[in-house]
């Protein structure tokens, strides 16, 4: 054993969560009911959780750097094998180019303000700036491509697309259990809660604001928000009604009390 005198004490800083965090408060709780009410096997819902987390994360992270001058949406390239589109695929990359632009001009903004604090040396500028491009956009690219959520893995052209385990956790937070909605209704909520632009219709909203690169034909996001159904429908979310309306259901029984 070693003598109680030898033991160091461990030393932490206190943390605490950014305010600029709260903005997804609106929505985390009942996500958060939704998903925790699903009856799926603890193993499977664990491994959902842990991707859904990492998801979450991101979208706080990307909110705090986001002001009213720039995007918070992000336009997701579905990108189903046989649904590709090379619009949307052109869209999303230069979007998602947007969105880390945004996160660098949220730091060198906070460095500017902070300069007197943090630099006593200027020698030391460019190592403060690789270490907080580390630890934001480029820890961003790696969890993101980690779930999914950035495509591809290697390579040029990075964009946001959804992965069927990231589908999934959306269905399970996003709907109750044993309940339905529409397709429509699925992806105006996916973008109420956060900021996905899949369909033309939140791509117009996106571009009244000065967001999204206007454009006259949107009919490469009509394609978008098929190539998303097909998608839905083989993770097995997804059934079409009599009268052509697709559904999308979370399939999971409500858990015990």
């Amino acid at each position: 054993a070693v003598p109680p005198e030898d033991v160091k004490p461990l030393v932490k800083d206190l943390g605490a969560i950014p305010i600029s965090f709260s903005l997804r408060n609106k929505y985390t709780l009942m996500e958060l009911e939704n998903f925790l009410n699903s009856k799926c096997h603890p193993f499977e819902k664990m491994e959902i959780l842990s991707n859904g987390l990492l998801l979450q994360l991101l979208r706080m992270m990307y909110l705090a750097a986001a002001t009213e001058k720039h995007s918070n949406c992000w336009l997701i390239d579905v990108n189903c094998k046989g649904y590709e589109n090379q619009e949307v695929k052109k869209a999303a990359i230069n979007s998602f180019k947007k969105n880390e632009e945004t996160i660098s001009t949220f730091l060198y903004n906070g460095l500017e303000e902070l300069r007197d604090v943090l630099l006593s040396d200027k020698k030391e500028e460019a190592k403060i700036i690789k270490a907080a491009a580390d630890d934001s956009y480029r820890l961003f690219r790696k969890l993101g491509k980690s779930i999914g959520i950035i495509i591809p893995n290697t390579g040029s052209g990075m964009r946001f697309s959804l992965s069927e385990e990231i589908i999934e956790f959306l269905v399970l937070t996003v709907i109750p259990p044993k309940h339905m909605i529409t397709l429509d209704e699925f992806v105006n909520q996916l973008y109420e809660h956060f900021g996905m632009v899949i369909g033309a219709k939140q791509y117009k909203k996106e571009m009244s604001n000065g967001v999204l690169t206007s454009v006259s034909d949107l009919s490469f996001m009509e394609e978008n928000k098929k190539a998303f159904a097909q998608k839905l429908k083989e993770c097995g979310f997804l059934r079409d009604l009599s009268d052509a309306t697709a559904i999308v259901e979370n399939p999971y029984e409500m858990e015990e009390d």
